[in-house]
């Protein structure tokens, strides 16, 4: 589960675009803010000094935050990419005619032997299945991407 929807998970796909959207407009504002200060540090002398001092020290935690807090944020981002492909790659490998057999309640075995009008021909892959990340072939041992249309890992 990704950090956004464990943080707010009652949030619609609308309002969390209206959201980004407000957050871009407040970061080009407070961008244009700093590059003023950036270029006359003259315009914080006015301020008094408590709110110049907590201004200054939200824009250093901004720049250089903690380094527990720093790690956890680049911990979640790779978690949540991880997520994202893992997630892609289980709905490919969903697709696969051994999983949906794994999802039935009862399974029946075919006959031992074929009927004697039966001819065998080979079965067209009827959607070309692709995983992101390579999979690890158990038989060959070889890593792979293009997804069998039964099995789902060879």
């Amino acid at each position: 589960m990704n950090e956004l929807s464990e943080l707010m998970p009652s949030l619609r796909e609308d309002h969390v675009d209206r959201h980004a959207d407000g957050m871009r407009d407040d970061l080009l504002r407070a961008t244009e803010l700093l590059e003023r200060i950036a270029a006359d540090r003259a315009l914080l002398v006015p301020l008094p000094a408590p709110e110049r001092q907590r201004f200054l020290d939200a824009v250093a935690q901004v720049f250089h935050p903690d380094a527990k807090a720093r790690r956890n944020m680049v911990k979640a981002t790779v978690r949540a990419r991880k997520a994202a492909l893992a997630d892609r790659d289980d709905e490919v490998l969903q697709q696969t005619g051994i999983r949906a057999l794994r999802r039935q309640t009862v399974f029946t075995t075919p006959n031992v032997y074929p009927p004697s009008d039966f001819t065998q021909h080979e079965v067209a892959d009827p959607d070309f299945r692709e995983a992101i990340v390579p999979q690890h072939c158990y038989v060959c041992k070889g890593k792979f991407t293009v997804v069998h249309h039964f099995y789902d890992q060879l």
